[in-house]
């Protein structure tokens, strides 16, 4: 069988011995180079964070439903890196991705084939523009969500993964942006904090981020979002 997956480094999360061996075996018949595999979603973390500068990860395999939980956490931390990945299950998972909706899934028991066709269009630059666009809509509706819970916190933490998208959106396509518009898209995009005030003795205080500041990012996001 032709090697699709020739050179590609995926990371396999998966707790079942017996799938995961399979599940391995066939990535590697089909070129790839498997990273793990990982049983729980602590020790799938783990090894993102040591893989993530000695070769990096170039796409990942995650069953969704963990004897210790699920394999969200992981989804998060390859997030946060930009990493592709595809979610694996038998039982379904209508309501449990959360945030990660937009991902591909793939239902168990699933073909090589079925595998390859999943995680080909991840690799490289392989996003689509459609699931470029699906994934930062999603986050948007998770981040107004969340501020409508008036949990600035999760709402900027949705909306910064919804300009990451929005940059690579804009970059996909060529979609014209104005350059005060771009800046501040990667300004919130890589802002891992927010404004800090002072209580009466001068100690620092968190403020929580600054809800108009959101807001703006919302507004300018879905725009992009839904051109």
């Amino acid at each position: 069988m032709a090697c699709d997956l020739s050179g590609a480094r995926i990371l396999v999360v998966e707790d079942d011995g017996i799938q995961a061996m399979t599940l391995c075996a066939d990535l590697e018949e089909s070129g790839a180079q498997v990273l793990g595999p990982a049983a729980s979603a602590e020790k799938a973390v783990e090894l993102v964070k040591a893989v993530a500068s000695a070769g990096g990860i170039s796409a990942a395999v995650l069953d969704v439903k963990l004897r210790c939980g699920t394999s969200l956490p992981v989804a998060d931390a390859l997030d946060v890196l930009d990493v592709p990945f595809i979610f694996a299950t038998g039982y379904g998972c209508p309501g449990v991705l959360g945030r990660h909706a937009a991902a591909p899934v793939v239902e168990k028991p699933y073909t090589r084939p079925a595998l390859v066709s999943a995680l080909r269009p991840l690799l490289g630059r392989g996003r689509t523009e459609s699931r470029l666009r699906s994934e930062a809509l999603a986050r948007l509706h998770a981040a107004r969500q969340a501020l409508q819970r008036d949990d600035r916190i999760s709402a900027l933490t949705m909306a910064r993964s919804a300009a990451r998208s929005c940059l690579l959106l804009l970059d996909a396509t060529r979609q014209s942006c104005s350059a005060p518009d771009r800046a501040l898209l990667k300004e919130l995009a890589g802002l891992c904090s927010w404004p800090v005030g002072e209580v009466e003795d001068g100690t620092p205080a968190c403020v929580g981020p600054d809800r108009s500041l959101i807001e703006r990012l919302l507004t300018l996001a879905g725009r992009i979002a839904a051109a």
